[in-house]
């Protein structure tokens, strides 16, 4: 997984449903990217076409603010 993947997990554990538009702004990134990088997300089956994390999703966006938290 990409960094950038991590961080839109992360953001969408934090604000789910984000649009693509705002993902983009939030991350400073193009929307070109942003939509590259959610196809892979829901082809992985970490979000599904609303940008709102699945299962699978759920538990890495966990695991990404414990470590966030955690320091590490």
């Amino acid at each position: 997984m990409t960094q950038t993947e991590f961080d839109i997990l992360y953001l969408l554990k934090k604000q789910p449903g984000l649009t693509q538009r705002e993902i983009s702004e939030n991350l400073s990134l193009s929307l070109g990217n942003i939509n590259k990088n959610l196809k892979t997300l829901k082809d992985s089956g970490f979000v599904n076409s609303e940008n709102k994390l699945l299962k699978k999703g759920e538990k890495a966006g966990e695991k990404l603010l414990e470590k966030t938290k955690s320091g590490a």
